[in-house]
């Protein structure tokens, strides 16, 4: 397998709303998939003509519960063991050790020490940001972008196991939740090894919380 890559400008990454995508021309290449959760439709800023104590602090309310599953998203677990060094090792002794990464509640209690009168702020400027956070999933594909693109939709839909449309839908978070952005790729070709390299070094470099399991 080759897939081409264009060092010109227009290979920079494109963000792209669905309508967007199915009137571009079908292109292989690199694609990225961040989570933008928390906005006005997701907490309620779009259903109030005016707002008033109770209405914002039930926008406040929405912030929060959004947030709490984005941070669940983040949090890891470990598991390993640790030899004694220096001894026989028949002789030596193993520690096993399990651990869980959380995040400590400061920035739940920052958002919620908001004031009422800049949450709507807060909530306009958290979805401008959107693409500007590590990125959720990061894929390359030598089919076009758009096929993939209805390939990970159909997978969140159907829950499927072992997808990053899967586990999209299983951390609670629905389609709309995400952004989609594109690079073309029609021109610099890269072998197999290579493009195992580069996407490697994506992965690493992003470490994208939906990538693969």
């Amino acid at each position: 397998m080759e897939l081409g890559f264009s060092l010109s400008s227009n290979s920079m990454l494109r963000t792209v709303d669905e309508y967007a995508l199915r009137h571009t021309p079908e292109t292989p290449g690199v694609y990225v998939f961040h989570l933008s959760a928390i906005r006005p439709s997701t907490v309620g800023l779009d259903n109030f003509s005016s707002m008033n104590k109770h209405k914002l602090a039930q926008v406040k309310n929405n912030c929060l519960l959004i947030l709490r599953r984005i941070l669940d998203l983040q949090s890891s677990s470990y598991q390993g063991s640790l030899r004694e060094v220096d001894t026989y090792m028949a002789h030596g002794t193993t520690l096993s050790v399990e651990g869980h990464l959380s995040f400590a509640s400061y920035l739940h209690d920052t958002v919620k020490a908001i004031e009422p009168s800049q949450l709507t702020a807060f909530v306009q400027a958290a979805e401008l940001i959107a693409t500007v956070l590590p990125p959720v999933y990061v894929g390359i594909t030598e089919q076009s972008v758009q096929s993939r693109y209805k390939q990970h939709k159909t997978n969140h839909s159907n829950r499927t196991d072992g997808t990053f449309g899967g586990r999209l839908a299983e951390a609670g978070f629905q389609w709309s939740d995400i952004v989609f952005s594109f690079a073309a790729a029609p021109t610099l070709r890269l072998e197999n090894r290579t493009l195992l390299a580069l996407e490697t070094y994506i992965q690493v470099l992003s470490r994208p919380k939906l990538g693969r399991a």
